[in-house]
């Protein structure tokens, strides 16, 4: 329940010029109502046009689906396109897109392995290029891709490999809306202990920040790379985020046109899970030194969630248990997350 009511709140954020007070009735079935269709996704660009993705069992295996509308959402194409190839399970879809350019991105078994795949449409999902692109290299499995695109249809896409010893994160970019990528991928995480929880953001500029977890020997910490030129070339070293010492969960990374970032974890402080934040102002090149608690102590929070705009107004949001319910809490700040309003709404 409280996912969803995440999912609802964040997409009515970012399409704040299309929010209505007032939704339609009843919801509109997408999916083929005789089959489980789940892992839903969305986007929307500027000129109404949407599209959404999700997995569906075929039968036999799971795959990765997609409709798209022209107007908004009110009404959607009649019948699905199948992105993934029948025959194998594909997960975790994710989609992005501008103005007339989007990208899928998902993992699918071959056989052996699983891989990252992708396609591209060049309209905004009314069609997709017809075979699949494979991102990863096969003999070791790769799962978790995230991907980001901005409105000069460059993209970044992330994801978690297994390297034979451990989990690593990797990246590749493309410079034309996914119709090419760079040969080989290239690792973000150091090797030697496990990364996980990867996800990707890139500006109109250019600028792009990767964040995810990795155990230091001791404990998870919260890492970054930051990336000038779409993903070409990332800075040399990994820069902590969290303190060391306590372990961290889930974590979220936030960009908008003005280079501002602001980053969200949960951290272990030794007895409850809170929520903690950093920002920066140079599209992750430096960070502010100390983490700000965002919620309470006394109970433990988790799924942080994070969006900040081009005027420097940034949410975050989190569920927190209250001693018998779970509720979802936000915070906001008028200064790209330098400070937070008091109390947790």
């Amino acid at each position: 329940m409280f996912k969803k009511l995440l999912f609802f709140m964040f997409f009515s954020f970012f399409t704040s010029l299309y929010a209505q007070e007032t939704w339609n009735f009843p919801a509109i079935s997408i999916s083929d109502e005789t089959q489980d269709a789940i892992g839903a996704q969305i986007a929307i660009n500027t000129n109404e046009k949407a599209i959404a993705s999700w997995q569906r069992f075929d039968g036999s295996n799971y795959i990765i689906q997609t409709k798209y509308s022209t107007d908004g959402g009110s009404s959607w194409s009649p019948s699905a396109t199948n992105l993934s190839a029948s025959s194998q399970d594909a997960f975790s879809a994710q989609i992005a897109m501008n103005s007339s350019r989007a990208v899928a991105i998902w993992a699918r078994y071959d056989g052996s392995n699983y891989i990252i795949q992708s396609k591209y449409s060049t309209n905004a999902g009314t069609s997709w290029n017809e075979v699949s692109e494979n991102l990863s290299l096969a003999s070791q499995n790769s799962i978790l891709p995230e991907i980001a695109m901005n409105s000069s249809s460059k993209v970044v896409a992330i994801w978690r490999r297994d390297n034979g010893s451990n989990y690593i994160i990797q990246t590749k970019y493309s410079t034309d809306g996914g119709t090419n990528w760079n040969v080989t991928a290239t690792d973000l995480s150091v090797v030697g202990q496990d990364s996980f929880i990867p996800k990707v953001v890139i500006n109109d500029s250019g600028k792009a920040i990767a964040i995810w977890g990795r155990y230091d020997g001791s404990n998870f910490i919260v890492q970054i790379k930051y990336s000038t030129d779409g993903g070409a070339n990332w800075n040399a070293s990994p820069i902590d985020l969290s303190a060391s010492g306590e372990n961290i969960g889930d974590c979220q990374i936030a960009l908008n046109n003005l280079d501002e970032a602001i980053a969200i974890w949960i951290r272990y402080n030794g007895s409850n899970y809170i929520v903690q934040t950093k920002y920066s102002t140079d599209g992750g090149a430096t960070w502010s030194p100390s983490a700000t608690d965002l919620s309470e102590v006394g109970e433990d929070s988790r799924q942080p969630r994070i969006a900040i705009n081009n005027l420097s107004k940034a949410i975050a949001m989190w569920e927190r248990f209250d001693g018998y319910n779970l509720i979802a809490q936000t915070k906001n700040s008028s200064d790209r997350g330098d400070t937070w309003s008091l109390v947790a709404t």
